[in-house]
């Protein structure tokens, strides 16, 4: 089975978008843009770059906190949340080593053999958010993963892969 996530960037990045018996990037395309609302919004903007994808996922993303504020007694801090979460889930990436793991050798491009100490290994920038909100920010990235985790599914469905 195919990553649908791979196959769009690819698609997306493509120059030649023919639709033939031996091209098909533009099912991926087609089956992304109807899996789901935000979740292929969540997708467009994350693997495309596509940056008008950003504004409106984002919107909706505030809304669907704005509700969920509103049931759990957090209303106050529901945008604080959305706005935190959404940034982190576009960007997780370390800085100091660009995502590699790996400290980077000074004034080369070279690696070294220790972790990066900022990410300890784990290529992914540390979590600093603040602490009356911090817990609900990482439900609320694992919240956003699960969309677009159920928009690719969809996509797939939507190929028959």
């Amino acid at each position: 089975m195919k990553d649908i996530k791979l196959t769009y960037t690819r698609a997306v990045n493509s120059s030649d978008l023919r639709d033939d018996e031996l091209h098909h990037a533009t099912d991926h395309l087609a089956a992304v843009a109807l899996s789901s609302d935000l979740g292929a919004l969540l997708i467009r903007a994350r693997y495309s770059g596509n940056s008008h994808s950003i504004f409106p996922a984002l919107k909706m993303w505030r809304e669907m906190l704005a509700k969920k504020g509103k049931q759990r007694g957090w209303l106050d801090v529901a945008d604080e949340i959305a706005v935190e979460s959404f940034g982190y889930y576009l960007n997780s990436i370390c800085n100091t080593c660009q995502g590699r793991g790996a400290a980077v050798i000074p004034d080369t491009p070279m690696l070294a053999d220790a972790p990066c100490p900022d990410c300890l290994g784990t290529k992914k920038r540390i979590m600093q958010f603040h602490p009356r909100i911090s817990q609900m920010v990482i439900e609320s990235i694992d919240i956003l993963n699960r969309l677009e985790n159920g928009a690719a599914r969809a996509a797939r469905e939507k190929l028959g892969t």
